[in-house]
């Protein structure tokens, strides 16, 4: 079946959570029943709500590593199909003053206006928002607005740069109603830097899509208008990220204060010939099923290969020895293997940066591989004082073989 393709992602993602939906609204079946006159006993609602849940459970088990794998991919095809390398809209006007005009008073009924700046040529809105999550503290959303007439790469880089000054100088805001350890977490710096022309250089267009601060916790978005055309020039795709693992990063969070701020009413998706150069465009035309059948096999073929390597390290390495595979790190002691995830710089492949594990593998007797079938040997959890042993083992043999180790706060 070649329908549908990967080019709907928002009818992808939807089948294959279907299972899971068909489960779950199963549970008003004898809601529905009822109201048309058939008595649904007690017992058997309470056995069918269990079994229902359960089945749906299953389903989001058994298929978690395609269904977040999935999530990640169709969410950076969405992303790509809504960003364009250039914008038209007319929500603003074709003149600066309307502009301006219309996006302050969108700014004011938003967050209020920094009116310490010593520099009267910006106009500065900021806002403390309260964060839901445990990744952020706060999130200090910020928006400075200028203008010009002729805007080249030199003003530009001129006027990024005095805003960025701007930015500094802002103050963080209090926080309030968390516990400890959300008070610990970093605050997420978000920035929209807005200017006004009446004439953009072309050369300033492309300028316009690279983010001169982007990190998880911290995004300066520019957003060049050119006004009498009502083209907009900014980066309007979002960063993936995993969620419930990893806060949401910050240029997400830009990209959010600019649909609501600068367009009103949501990105423009007009001219879709107009979208940046993207890996995802080589999946477009594969089917949902297609896909899902190729990711299963690689799925199958990765953790067979780490299965592989995994019984190669518990029979050759000696007692002590510590060896880096293509899947993780080994260290082998009284006849348990540890392994450690690492991921390796693209630019230099002797920096590394450790994720501890926390379980041992024993080996057992006639160790073998048998594809398909579970393998013979087995695991037991680690107590915190070996991790800690095993750790400065893998690091100091590492650090030995000429290896440089990233710290937390570098990886």
């Amino acid at each position: 079946m070649k329908f549908p393709t990967l080019k709907h992602p928002w009818l992808c993602q939807h089948l294959l959570y279907s299972p899971a939906y068909l489960a779950f609204g199963s549970l008003f079946v004898p809601l529905i029943l009822e109201r048309h006159g058939v008595e649904v006993p007690g017992l058997a609602f309470a056995l069918g709500f269990i079994g229902v849940m359960g089945l749906a459970l299953w389903y989001l088990f058994h298929n978690f590593f395609l269904l977040f794998g999935s999530d990640v991919i169709l969410n950076e095809i969405h992303s790509w199909q809504r960003d364009r390398l250039e914008y038209a809209s007319r929500v603003n006007g074709l003149d600066r003053a309307t502009a301006q005009r219309r996006i302050l008073r969108r700014c004011r009924l938003w967050g209020r206006k920094w009116k310490d700046g010593a520099d009267e040529r910006f106009t500065v809105y900021c806002k403390h928002a309260y964060s839901w999550t445990v990744y952020h503290s706060m999130i200090e959303k910020r928006l400075v607005l200028c203008q010009t007439e002729h805007l080249d790469a030199e003003q530009y880089h001129i006027l990024l740069g005095q805003a960025r000054h701007q930015l500094s100088r802002l103050p963080d805001g209090t926080v309030r109603f968390h516990t400890k350890q959300e008070k610990r977490a970093p605050r997420a710096y978000v920035s929209l830097v807005v200017i006004l022309a009446d004439r953009v250089d072309e050369d300033v267009k492309a300028k316009a899509r690279l983010l001169p601060v982007n990190t998880d916790d911290a995004a300066i978005l520019p957003c060049v208008v050119e006004c009498p055309t009502g083209h907009y020039y900014m980066n309007g795709g979002k960063q993936g990220y995993e969620a419930g693992m990893m806060g949401r990063p910050a240029q997400n969070y830009a990209r959010g204060m600019a649909r609501r701020l600068v367009f009103a009413r949501g990105l423009p998706k007009s001219h879709p010939e107009k979208r940046p150069v993207c890996d995802v465009e080589e999946f477009l035309n594969m089917s949902l099923w297609e896909y899902v059948r190729q990711m299963r096999s690689d799925m199958k073929e990765e953790r067979t290969g780490e299965e592989k390597e995994r019984v190669k390290m518990l029979r050759r390495l000696h007692e002590g020895e510590v060896k880096l595979g293509e899947y993780a790190v080994y260290c082998k002691l009284q006849g348990r293997l540890a392994e450690w995830c690492y991921l390796s710089e693209e630019e230099d492949e002797k920096t590394v940066s450790l994720l501890p594990g926390n379980t041992w593998y024993y080996q057992k007797d006639s160790l073998k591989y048998i594809p398909g079938f579970r393998n013979d040997y087995n695991r037991r959890k680690m107590k915190p004082d070996q991790v800690k042993d095993v750790d400065r083992r893998i690091r100091t043999a590492l650090q030995a073989q000429g290896y440089r180790i990233l710290k937390e706060d570098e990886a």
